[in-house]
């Protein structure tokens, strides 16, 4: 996991524009201290990120006179160690085998850095897939009040941030009842709060859903995207049905609208507002499905040598 974080990073700094990235996080640092809302490239409002940059800016000012740049690069290393840390960790919770687990980190750095080559080195949107795959953690572990802090940062800090209460609709434990419906009451209404705060009173998308659509539903980009991501929603899809429960009712919920409303409201890039659902559904789902079909073929092999 620390060296895939330092490679998502090294990755960054070897792909990045220097005078890009320096006016980048100048510009996050201001809009801190003056209360103002950043925004992405497509003009969606990013909060969280200027105000987790401006912290390690300030840990790092009376030590360094460039202590922007180095701010950026070490949220940037400190996010994927938290980003792969959540990864590994959903993984075992679903119940996917240890080398199962290596191969969806491995999988997802691949993924990353597909993403991030163009405006995905925006630290939004590694925070998205972060806070979403540990607010499926707090919630698988019970930790509801987390749950519902967590689902406010996402919120805060993307809009689609408001999707996190879909976990806490569709949670199971095997062991238990599953999540209170207060859960996905109350933090769909915390996320929704600052979803439209931010909305009524922030800066406004640059995007209309007709740019958006007109901009996404093109043949090759989708291919495109689709291939850098590891086909891996081509392989949730095909092996949707090899899901468990949970992950396979959490994926019907959940990927449908986020992916609605990415195509017309945002634009796909180079993949990297898809992260979040990559991250937290498509790979889990994937592995799940190798997994079955090893087992099952496993299955059938010692029926066949029981049967000769």
């Amino acid at each position: 996991m620390v060296f895939l974080a330092w490679f998502a990073m090294r990755f960054f700094m070897d792909t990045a524009n220097d005078s890009e990235t320096l006016a980048y996080s100048a510009l996050l640092f201001a809009n801190a201290f003056r209360g103002v809302a950043s925004v992405d490239g497509t003009g969606h409002a990013t909060l969280f990120a200027q105000y987790v940059l401006a912290l390690f800016a300030q840990i790092l000012q009376p030590i360094t006179g460039a202590y922007l740049i180095r701010a950026l690069v070490t949220m940037q290393l400190a996010i994927g160690l938290v980003l792969f840390a959540a990864a590994y960790g959903w993984y075992r919770r679903l119940g996917l085998a240890w080398l199962t687990r290596l191969l969806g980190l491995n999988m997802l750095s691949i993924c990353v850095a597909f993403a991030r080559q163009s405006r995905g080195w925006e630290l939004d949107k590694l925070l998205e897939p972060t806070l979403y795959l540990l607010a499926a953690i707090a919630m698988w572990d019970r930790r509801y009040i987390m749950f519902v802090g967590l689902a406010a940062l996402a919120a805060i800090n993307r809009e689609t941030g408001v999707f996190v209460p879909l976990i806490a609709l569709t949670s199971e434990r095997s062991d238990s009842e599953g999540s209170p419906w207060w859960l996905m009451w109350g933090s769909a209404f915390v996320s929704m709060a600052i979803v439209l705060a931010v909305r009524l009173f922030g800066p406004q998308p640059a995007f209309t859903p007709a740019d958006a659509v007109a901009s996404n539903l093109d043949f090759e980009r989708i291919v495109y995207v689709v291939g850098g991501l590891c086909l891996v929603p081509l392989f949730a899809v095909a092996w949707l049905r090899w899901a468990s429960p949970f992950v396979r009712r959490l994926t019907l919920v959940m990927a449908p609208v986020w992916l609605i409303w990415v195509l017309t409201t945002d634009s796909l890039e180079q993949g990297a507002r898809l992260l979040g659902v990559v991250a937290l559904l498509f790979i889990p789902l994937t592995l799940q499905g190798v997994q079955g079909a090893l087992a099952r073929a496993a299955v059938r092999g010692l029926a066949a040598q029981e049967a000769r």
